[in-house]
């Protein structure tokens, strides 16, 4: 191409280094608002409230935890404090949930919910951290006051944590019950 002698030749190596040069424009451009949407895309807070949406938007008529009941629907996700399938209520598309379980006497078996700021290695389990606290209802109260932000859902942990400790105790009490009316 470099060594067109003619007129014609020359016009034809021009309108290729046009070419080359509009072509080059174009890229520089692209790779300019790719930068700006990579700049975009970490803005972490919007971003997080953002997906925590979408995900309700895929799961909200059609998931395992969903129960309908007379034309209302309620959740058996483990991490919900509310217990109804809602958006603020489901504790599986939020970074934070509490899930309680029963211990020895006055352990509590308390399941936080993970940051989860790493990608997902496996599909359909939810990483969570038990932490086993013993001394009594106050020390978990104390656990999940500390863990959630909002006062809303803070309200929601601690009066399920409050349901929760009310269904042990008269369970205890039906046990012993029971049990001194097998002795006599």
């Amino acid at each position: 191409m470099n060594h067109i002698h003619n007129q014609q030749g020359r016009k034809i190596w021009y309108y290729f280094e046009w070419i080359n040069q509009q072509t080059l424009n174009r890229q520089k451009k692209r790779n300019q608002i790719k930068k700006k949407k990579k700049n975009q895309i970490y803005l972490a807070p919007q971003i997080s409230i953002k997906m925590s949406q979408l995900v309700w938007e895929i799961v909200k008529n059609n998931n395992a935890f969903l129960v309908k009941n007379n034309g209302v629907a309620f959740t058996t996700d483990p991490f919900s404090v509310t217990g109804r399938n809602t958006q603020v209520g489901l504790g599986f598309t939020h970074r934070h949930g509490v899930a309680l379980k029963g211990g020895a006497k006055q352990a509590i078996a308390t399941s936080l919910r993970k940051n989860q700021s790493h990608k997902v290695k496996k599909t359909g389990t939810i990483e969570a951290e038990t932490l086993t606290v013993k001394g009594g209802v106050q020390r978990v109260a104390k656990v999940i006051r500390g863990r959630f932000q909002s006062k809303g859902l803070k309200q929601f942990a601690l009066k399920k944590l409050v349901n929760f400790h009310r269904a042990n105790v008269r369970a205890q009490a039906n046990l012993k019950a029971e049990s001194k009316a097998k002795k006599n």
